[in-house]
């Protein structure tokens, strides 16, 4: 009786988990398309939030509002462009084959640590926000291609950041940076980066390993030198060095690496 018992209970679980299963896989009507259900109640939370309504898009632009696009029933684009947002649902995550999400111009303080968890995600678009901090787990976006962080309150940047190894652009501009880690350097694919309008005083060593790197801006900040790795930029076209301290009084070894970049062909702007 007991086996038996214990027989009828494990065909119950199980019975239970196909349900459960079953139900997730669920394709329904949302928004004149046909989603999973689990995928489309994400973007339910999502209007309760802003109290406005979802639109199907062929494609997300930086300033699509309220949009999303799919494939084969699966969401792989939100845009959310101006939508007053103040949080992000933690069920974000289970956006599984979100490739792109933009999130230009809301109100975020913070974003939830599931958000990390976007394995497929290749673009993130946080500018013109409020955020103080990122979540330390950021490194875990491994897809990532692009990451934009303009117009925020940041002053620290995640030692994990340089996990993200398939990353061309990164924009830190207009937030409240001091440094920078040394982790950086690991970004080895890194084509374009924004760190303009800053309170950088130093470059981290590891800057001359970002051998990919074709263009770095880094106008408005309290530059005074250029660390001397910086020549080993090979790949660099240009550097915008424009209203930092290091242009009114170069030291001698400012003066000796910009010799050299020049020499190289790179176009510096000053």
């Amino acid at each position: 009786m007991v086996i038996l018992n214990l027989i009828t209970s494990k065909i119950h679980l199980s019975t239970m988990k196909n349900s459960t299963e079953e139900e997730e896989q669920k394709i329904i009507s949302f928004r004149s398309d046909q989603i999973m259900q689990k995928e489309a109640e994400i973007l339910q939370e999502i209007e309760l939030l802003t109290k406005k309504q979802f639109v199907k898009v062929d494609k997300i632009e930086f300033n699509t509002t309220m949009g999303f696009a799919t494939e084969n029933g699966r969401i792989t684009e939100v845009g959310l462009y101006n939508c007053g947002l103040k949080t992000l649902p933690d069920s974000i995550n289970n956006l599984k084959l979100l490739q792109v999400l933009s999130l230009w111009s809301n109100q975020l303080i913070s974003l939830p640590e599931s958000i990390t968890k976007l394995k497929a995600l290749e673009i993130l678009d946080l500018d013109n926000n409020k955020l103080n901090s990122l979540p330390a787990s950021i490194g875990d976006l491994k897809q990532l291609q692009t990451l934009s962080l303009w117009g925020n309150n940041l002053t620290t940047l995640q030692e994990s950041i340089g996990n993200l190894k398939f990353l061309q652009h990164l924009s830190l501009s207009n937030n409240q940076f001091t440094t920078l880690p040394e982790s950086i350097g690991n970004l080895t694919a890194l084509q374009v980066l924004n760190l303009k309008n800053n309170q950088l005083t130093i470059l981290p060593d590891s800057i001359g390993n970002l051998t990919s790197l074709k263009a770095l801006f880094l106008f408005y900040n309290n530059l005074t030198t250029l660390p001397k790795s910086i020549i080993q930029l090979t790949s660099l076209k240009k550097l915008d060095l424009r209203w930092n301290p290091l242009v009114q009084r170069p030291d001698s070894l400012t003066k000796s690496t910009l010799n050299h970049l020049k020499n190289k062909g790179v176009k510096i702007i000053i």
